[in-house]
Parts: structure tokens; sequence; C-alpha cells
């Protein structure tokens, strides 16, 4: 009889563990990743009013299908430039209903305002290691 009570009273908690266990999906796939994007051209104005923001174009590849997406900007300013990264971001966990598509940036803006005037410069890095720069003179 004591060993019934005993089955009876871990029955209970043993079940509902077992049940979040089987229901999640995170033992079948792993984990989410962030990544650089690779930035295909990008558009700054040649010169701007000081005070004023200097806004930036991105065009590039995020992925390959709807489980990736636009993430982050990764920026560093000082008073001579900014150096900026584009992160996208990939869930596996939707695998199952991502369909095929192409994921673009498609002229993302990221804004900023030079601290002083005389030439700015904006620098992209890209996965690689390699970087891209491009001047803008603050008048």
């Amino acid at each position: 009889m004591q060993r019934n009570k005993i089955f009876y009273w871990f029955m209970p908690p043993a079940v509902i563990a077992a049940a979040i266990i089987f229901s999640s999906c995170w033992f079948l796939d792993p984990s989410s990743e962030i990544y650089r994007v690779k930035i295909d051209s990008f558009f700054v104005p040649n010169s701007i009013v000081s005070g004023n923001p200097v806004t930036i174009k991105l065009w590039g590849k995020i992925g390959d299908d709807t489980c990736h997406s636009f993430s982050h900007f990764q920026s560093v300013q000082d008073s001579s430039g900014l150096e900026l990264a584009v992160w996208g971001f990939y869930n596996p966990a939707y695998r199952k209903g991502c369909p095929g598509a192409d994921v673009q940036l498609g002229g993302k803006e990221y804004s900023v305002t030079p601290y002083k005037r005389g030439i700015f410069t904006v620098t992209i890095r890209q996965p690689d290691g390699s970087y891209w720069k491009k001047y803008v003179e603050v008048n």
C-alpha cells in the first residue's frame, strides 16, 4: 500500500516533465545564429552641413530563406569617422516553415551625426575582414 502512494505522488510531476521536454523542439534544432552580413554596396552623400546627420543606405543579401532576418547594426564612432557592421539573424527553430526567399537589406538606413567639420570617413566591415571606405565632407 505504501508503494502505491509513493508511485502516485511521483507520477504527476514525471508526466508533466516528460510532456514539457517532448513538446519543445530545443533538442531537435541547433541554436540560433547571429552572423555578419556581406554588404554589396552602400551610399553616403558627398557633403553635408555641420549638425545634420549622415544617412548611410546599405544593400546586401541577408539570406536564402525567411529564417534569415536583419538583426542589428554594430557601430563605433569617433570625431573622424564611423565604423559600421551589419548583423543578420538565423533562427533554425522555424526551419520547417521557412520558404525560400532572397532576403535583402534593400537600402536599410543608418544615420549618424559627425562631431566636427572636415572629412568624415564611413567604414563598412565585411564578414571576411575586408572593408569599404567612403568619405563625406562636413561643411
